[in-house]
């Protein structure tokens, strides 16, 4: 389970900006939307939604997260040389942009155990890495390695209670490679609970990654009833006179074993499932009178195709209790098809696993006290440096109930929308002194 996130100096982020899943002060949808109290040591949040203003810098934060996680994934199969990529400054400061940019998790493992990993890079190489375990409620640390400006080496603190061979680790850890991820592929069965939580159990999509063949290689298993009622259910909910689907191989399908390493391999699932959108033929089946007609699926709306998209996943995310981290989750669903997959997060019968669902969106219609807490509720915003800030509603003075949320948000009481201005077409004298400007600036 995600605790908090917390990342500077990345892209439009010049301060550090902090996403937090720990439950504010207030007692409304105990039962249902708060996660109790366990190894985390505090009650956390199912679910948070992140509104913004295009180009505020909402998505930034969904990227930062991608972005660690992408870093613990790869950096090990780096070679001596390899740039950082992942990494992505504020350019519009010239003492930012030469800055590392620093990310920090903290979080519940599948061991119940609570880390906190955090790191500092530029695009060259690692500055500082570390890692905190809390075992038993107390603080641990476990390692932490700072770059030395003057030897260009690393001084290293390795602490007693990481056991293994901690030296050979550290040796073997490249500057662009992180010792986390160098330490368990040398095989540390300490650090690997903490690795593979960052690695497989933190699921960080964005709008377009709903490979079809997901749902339809899932579908296709031996005891996969309960996969198809719950896909079925989903498209039933986009389309009423949906009343069943079928999943065929492609004759011309060369797919792979797209199933092989799903848990923890998930990533590379995925990329390879990418690959294979055309291995599987799946027609849906529509009540025509007594009769049904079938289709393909491609011929339905945007929104049944997401749905099917999305029906596998979210339901092993919900069985598992994994945290999903989503960038645009209500792209092409109807208001109220995009409420029922945030309400599958805050339904305890259906979140058995407490899982953690953490979105951006435009949508307003979930802008109701009835529905989240103040302190699921979240607006990115560029202040007057241009930079994004990420404030929690529950950080403002709201009337008792906020009933006119959505109103007041759209009204600008909480910042995070767009300042509309009436467009003026530019005329042929204007355009040719900015393009005099243009010419003139230093490339």
């Amino acid at each position: 389970m995600l605790i908090e996130f917390n990342v500077t100096n990345f892209r439009s982020i010049k301060h550090r900006a902090t996403l937090s899943m720990v439950k504010g002060t207030g007692d409304e949808h105990l039962e249902t939307h708060v996660i109790p109290p366990g190894a985390a040591g505090v009650p956390l949040l199912r679910v948070a939604a992140i509104y913004g203003a295009n180009a505020s810098g909402k998505s930034t934060i969904i990227k930062a997260i991608d972005a660690l996680q992408e870093l613990v994934i790869r950096s090990s199969s780096k070679q001596k040389g390899d740039i950082l990529k992942e990494v992505e400054p504020y350019a519009f400061d010239p003492a930012s942009a030469s800055a590392p940019t620093e990310f920090e998790i903290t979080f519940v493992a599948e061991d119940s155990v609570r880390y906190t990993y955090g790191l500092s890079a530029t695009k060259l190489g690692v500055h500082e890495e570390w890692l905190f375990a809390y075992p038993k409620g107390r603080a641990q640390r476990w390692f932490t390695r700072t770059r030395n400006p003057e030897s260009g080496t690393f001084d290293w603190e390795l602490g007693d209670q990481l056991k293994g061979k901690k030296s050979i680790w550290a040796e073997a850890t490249r500057e662009n490679a992180l010792f986390l991820s160098t330490a368990v592929q040398l095989n540390s069965g300490q650090l690997k609970p903490a690795y593979e939580w960052l690695r497989g159990k933190l699921n960080v999509w964005n709008h377009t990654f709903f490979p079809s063949a997901f749902s339809a290689e899932i579908s296709m298993q031996k005891d996969a009833t309960r996969i198809r009622h719950t896909i079925l259910a989903f498209m039933q909910a986009a389309d009423l006179d949906i009343v069943d689907f079928k999943v065929e191989e492609a004759e011309d399908s060369t797919r792979a074993a797209v199933m092989q390493d799903i848990l923890p391999e998930r990533r590379s699932f995925y990329e390879q499932a990418l690959k294979t959108q055309d291995a599987f033929k799946i027609t849906t089946y529509h009540r025509a009178g007594k009769s049904k007609v079938g289709l393909d699926i491609k011929d339905e709306s945007d929104g049944t195709r997401k749905l099917f998209s999305l029906a596998a996943p979210l339901a092993m995310i919900l069985a598992l209790g994994e945290t999903l981290v989503i960038d645009e989750l209500s792209e092409n669903l109807h208001p109220l098809i995009f409420k029922l997959v945030v309400s599958l997060f805050l339904d305890p019968e259906m979140n058995t696993g407490n899982a953690q669902l953490i979105f951006t969106t435009h949508d307003t219609s979930i802008l109701t006290h009835t529905f989240l807490r103040r302190d699921q509720i979240w607006f990115a915003d560029k202040g007057k440096d241009r930079t994004t800030q990420l404030i929690p509603l529950s950080d403002y003075k709201v009337r008792k109930g906020f009933s006119r949320l959505k109103e007041e948000y759209l009204g600008g009481a909480y910042r995070g929308v767009p300042v509309v201005r009436k467009a003026k077409l530019m005329s042929a004298a204007h355009a040719q002194t900015l393009e005099q400007i243009n010419e003139s600036m230093e490339p």
